[in-house]
C-alpha cells in the first residue's frame, strides 16, 4: 500500500480512529491524579549482596587461585551451584537458580560482590550468603587438598635424608680418621642435614593451620534484601499528562485497527480497485448525492453545477464515446456508431442504478439529445419514483399488447424535462417473469430506436439473471457499482458473467465515490461567480 492509499484508507476509516482515541482517554480522564496508572501486573523484585575481602597477597596460596576475577568467575559455575544446591536442599538443576546470581570482582580494592535477585526477599538473602559461603569453603577445600599433598611429599623427602644422614654417619664412623675420604663424607653429611632443615622447617610451615582460610577471603557485609523499582510500565501522575500519554496510544492503536479492517476489507471503494476487479474501464465516479437528490432529477437552471452534474456529463461522454480498449459496441453486433440503446446493470441490489439511468438521462438531455427510458426492472421499479410519473400501466402491459400495435405509443409519459420521456415497468410487473426474452421486447426495442436518439434501459442486477435476455439486442451496457457495497466476489462474478455472454460492455460507473479529484469548493467559487 503505497502512501496516498495509505492515507485515503485512514480517512475512510476515520470513525474507527476517533472511537479507538476517545475509548483510551476515557482511563486517562477516570483514574486518580494522585496515584500513578501501571499498566501490567506490579511486582517488586528484591537484590541481596554479599561481600568479599581478599585477606592475603595470593603468594603463597597453595590451590593455585589468586585471581579476584577468577574466582568471581567460580562463584556461578562448576562445584560451588551444587554445594549450594545441596546446602540449601534443592533438588533441581543448581543451574536454574545459579542464572539469579551473579559475581563481580574488583582488583583495586581486593572486594568480590555476590548479588541474587529473586521476587523474594528473604529468599534473594539466602542464595547471596550461601554462594558466599560456599565459594570461601570450595577455596578451603581446595586449599586443604594442596597443603595435604604437599606434607606428604615433603614427609617422604625428609625420611630419605634422614636416612642419607645415618648412611653417612656410618660411613664416617668406619673410616680413617684424618682422612680425605672421611673430610668429603662429613662434608656431604653436613649439606644434606642443612637441606633436611630447611625441608623441615618448611614442613612445619604447612603442618601449622592457615590464618586466612578459603584462599584468604572472608565477607565482610552480609546479604540484605533491597527492593529495586517496579516492574510494569509506569503512566504519569498527572492528569494532563496521561491524557495526552492516552491521547497518543488510542491513536496508534486507531491506526493499527483502521489497517486491519482495510486489509480484511472486501468491498470496493476506489477507482483502481473497481477497474481490476471488475476487469473494465471506469467512466465516472459519481460523488454521494442528498436523498433529496436521489429521489428527485432538479430541472433547468435549478441543477447549477454541482460534482454531481459534472460527473454525470462525464459518464454521458464517456458511454458516448467508450474509451480505447473497452469492448467497443458493435463487436458483436454490427453496431459501429455511437451507442443508441444502453443498458444499465449493476451486480446487485441497491447499488444506486436507477438513480444513475435517471441523471443519466438528464445529462443526455442538457446535450441536447432525446431520452427515452424503459424500467425493465420488474422485480423493483422505481423509475417512475423518480420522474414522478404513474405507474399503473407500463411496459408489462406494452409487451402483451396485439402484435398489430404500437407498443410504446400509448405508455410513454412526458418529464419535467422536454427531451426525457419514460416508459414505466406497470404495476403487472411484478408478474412479468421471462417478458423480456419474449419477440414482443425485440420489437419494443425497434420502436424505442425510433422515438428517441439515446434509449436508456433500466434493468434487475445482472446476477439476477432478469436482463441477461437484452445483453445481444442492445448497443453497449454499462454496469453501476456502489463504493463501499459492492464486493470484490460481485465484481468479479459480474465480470466473469457479462464476459461468458459476449455482453457489449462499455465500463463501469462508480457511485457514492468519495475521493474527488476536483474539490468540493472549486464548486462553491463556481457558483458565486455565476450569480
Amino acid at each position: 500500500m503505497d502512501p496516498l492509499d495509505l492515507l485515503k484508507a485512514l480517512r475512510r476509516r476515520w470513525p474507527v480512529i476517533v472511537a479507538a482515541v476517545a475509548l483510551a482517554l476515557v482511563p486517562a480522564w477516570l483514574t486518580a491524579s494522585n496515584g500513578p496508572l501501571r499498566l501490567g501486573n506490579p511486582t517488586v523484585t528484591y537484590r541481596a549482596t554479599a561481600v568479599l575481602l581478599s585477606t592475603s597477597s595470593g603468594v603463597a596460596n597453595p590451590g593455585g587461585i589468586s585471581s579476584l576475577d577468577t574466582i568471581a568467575a567460580l562463584v556461578t559455575v562448576g562445584e560451588v551451584p551444587a554445594r549450594v544446591a545441596k546446602d540449601i536442599k534443592f533438588k533441581g538443576d543448581p543451574v536454574t537458580f545459579a542464572e539469579q546470581v551473579s559475581a563481580s570482582a574488583d582488583t583495586s580494592k581486593g572486594i568480590i560482590r555476590i548479588s541474587a535477585v529473586s521476587r523474594d526477599g528473604p529468599y534473594a538473602k539466602k542464595l547471596a550468603d550461601t554462594f558466599a559461603r560456599e565459594i570461601i569453603g570450595f577455596l578451603d577445600a581446595r586449599n586443604q587438598a594442596a597443603i595435604a599433598t604437599q606434607i606428604d611429599t615433603v614427609s617422604r623427602t625428609l625420611d630419605r635424608l634422614n636416612a642419607q644422614v645415618l648412611d653417612l654417619d656410618h660411613k664416617i664412623a668406619a673410616g680413617k680418621p684424618n682422612s680425605a675420604r672421611v673430610a668429603l663424607l662429613t662434608a656431604q653429611r653436613d649439606a644434606t642435614v642443612r637441606q633436611y632443615g630447611a625441608l623441615y622447617e618448611f614442613y612445619q610451615r604447612l603442618s601449622t593451620p592457615l590464618d586466612s582460610p578459603g584462599g584468604g577471603l572472608q565477607v565482610i557485609q552480609d546479604a540484605s534484601p533491597v527492593p529495586l523499582a517496579e516492574s510494569g510500565i509506569q503512566a504519569p501522575r498527572t492528569r494532563s499528562s496521561r491524557m495526552i500519554l492516552g491521547g497518543a496510544l488510542g491513536l496508534l492503536a486507531g491506526f493499527a485497527i483502521a489497517l486491519v479492517l482495510e486489509r480484511l476489507d472486501r468491498q470496493i471503494r476506489t477507482k483502481r480497485a473497481a477497474e481490476e476487479h471488475f476487469g473494465l474501464p471506469l467512466l465516472a465516479e459519481i460523488p454521494p448525492m442528498r436523498g433529496a437528490d436521489r429521489r428527485r432529477l432538479k430541472t433547468g437552471t435549478d441543477r447549477g453545477r454541482t460534482p454531481s452534474t459534472d460527473a454525470f456529463q462525464l459518464l454521458a461522454a464517456g458511454v458516448t464515446h467508450p474509451p480505447a480498449g473497452s469492448l467497443q459496441p458493435g463487436e458483436g453486433n454490427g453496431f459501429h456508431a455511437a451507442p443508441q440503446t444502453i443498458l444499465v446493470t449493476s451486480a446487485g441490489p441497491g447499488e444506486g442504478k436507477s438513480t444513475i439511468v435517471a441523471h443519466l438521462a438528464a445529462a443526455f438531455a442538457e446535450f441536447g439529445k432525446s431520452v427515452l427510458v424503459l424500467s425493465c426492472d420488474f422485480r423493483r421499479p422505481s423509475m417512475h419514483r423518480v420522474f414522478g410519473i404513474p405507474n399503473d400501466i407500463g411496459l408489462a402491459d406494452a409487451l402483451q399488447s396485439p402484435n398489430g400495435e404500437s407498443l410504446l405509443g400509448k405508455h410513454m409519459h412526458k418529464t419535467a424535462f422536454k427531451e426525457i420521456r419514460v416508459v414505466p415497468s406497470g404495476e403487472r410487473a411484478g408478474r412479468s417473469g421471462g417478458m423480456l426474452s419474449l419477440p414482443a421486447m425485440r420489437r419494443a426495442l425497434d420502436e424505442a430506436r425510433l422515438a428517441a436518439d439515446v434509449v436508456l434501459v433500466d434493468t434487475a442486477p445482472i446476477l439476477t439473471s432478469d436482463a441477461t435476455p437484452l445483453l445481444s439486442e442492445v448497443d453497449a451496457v454499462l454496469v453501476v457499482a456502489r463504493a463501499g457495497r459492492t464486493t470484490v466476489e460481485m465484481a468479479e462474478r459480474t465480470s466473469e458473467l457479462l464476459k461468458r455472454l459476449g455482453a457489449p460492455v462499455i465500463g463501469i460507473a462508480l457511485n457514492d465515490a468519495n475521493e474527488m479529484v476536483v474539490p468540493r469548493r472549486y464548486y462553491g467559487r463556481l457558483g458565486r461567480n455565476m450569480e
